[in-house]
């Protein structure tokens, strides 16, 4: 495989102005809430659609080309000999299941391992859903992530059309969740994510952490026991307990920090250091389900049940 054909398809800074073209105008006339275009947390937000949109593809593709062309790691022969003898469309079906697959066990390792969560934590910090929450996210944490989706599609030699395609459905299926939006997809949302299934990955709540980690195929979820998709229910609120900063290089510095314990009662802060709740309202941060030592989870507040398959600890 050509380095330079390979690298192509993670190169690009149009992805965000033609997102805007087409979610920003979806929001505004089907909206899951009602909020300002420029919400809470902009200023950041615009901070990390250029880093990971641009600088952050740039070390990303440098960093492969040294892998492939220096360190000598090249693709499994014989599945590279067995994907080149099929037709462009299927494997390229191929390369979105198997790193989906791959994705979503990654996504669950950075909510299971407490070192992991905190750059993960990053992202869902955010607490206004919309489509460029998909660029918030810790240059850590997008390596994992990345690196599992595309790594294991490269290691397994899939072409460069089919990691292309690929990458361009897993980054406006990105797009797409994350936006603010109150369109479903009916009976496909236990095939396919929507907004509808990843706003509940985002979701605060107590039955719905640590829940629905898959990308572009939500039936990775309902396989594995993982999946949330309550009837006649939306997310109440998004966000992390934990006390995440609000400004970019602050978020950068924040998982390198030493951890501070969230007090189980007060005020829950914003991501912009700001309550949000009413004034004088208080909370009492509600049990974790899954076991002691999610990263997730409060101190002294007794287990409940584990969503997770037996075997797998948390």
């Amino acid at each position: 495989m050509d380095v330079l054909d390979f690298l192509k398809p993670f190169v690009g800074w149009q992805g965000p102005f033609a997102a805007a073209l087409i979610c920003l105008p979806l929001e505004r006339l089907v909206p899951l809430r009602r909020q300002p275009v420029f919400r809470q947390g902009w200023k950041t937000d615009g901070a990390y659609i250029f880093i990971n949109s641009v600088l952050f593809r740039f070390c990303f593709v440098l960093l492969a080309a040294i892998l492939i062309s220096v360190g000598g790691i090249h693709s499994i022969s014989w599945s590279s000999a067995f994907l080149s003898q099929q037709p462009l469309w299927l494997e390229a079906a191929g390369a979105m299941i198997v790193g989906d697959f791959c994705l979503y066990w990654a996504h669950r390792a950075l909510h299971r391992n407490r070192l992991l969560w905190r750059f993960h934590s990053v992202h869902h910090a955010v607490e206004e859903m919309d489509w460029v929450a998909a660029y918030h996210s810790h240059f850590i944490d997008e390596m994992v992530l990345s690196g599992a989706a595309f790594g294991s599609v490269a290691l397994l030699g899939f072409s460069t059309g089919a990691i292309a395609i690929y990458g361009v459905a897993y980054s406006w299926v990105s797009f797409a969740v994350h936006t603010n939006t109150g369109l479903t997809i009916g009976p496909l949302r236990r095939l396919f994510s929507s907004p509808e299934f990843h706003h509940w990955h985002h979701s605060n709540e107590t039955d719905a952490r640590d829940r629905n980690f898959a990308s572009i195929f939500s039936f990775w979820d309902f396989a594995f026991g993982t999946a949330f998709l309550p009837k006649g229910r939306r997310p109440k609120a998004y966000g992390t307990d934990s006390n995440i900063p609000a400004a970019y290089i602050d978020q950068l510095v924040y998982p390198f920090r030493p951890n501070k314990p969230v007090p189980e009662t007060g005020v829950r802060p914003t991501s912009t250091g700001q309550s949000g709740l009413a004034s004088g309202d208080t909370f009492l941060m509600p049990p974790h389900p899954s076991a002691d030592k999610s990263p997730r989870r409060a101190r002294g507040i007794p287990r409940a049940s584990s969503p997770w398959p037996r075997g797998f600890r948390r």
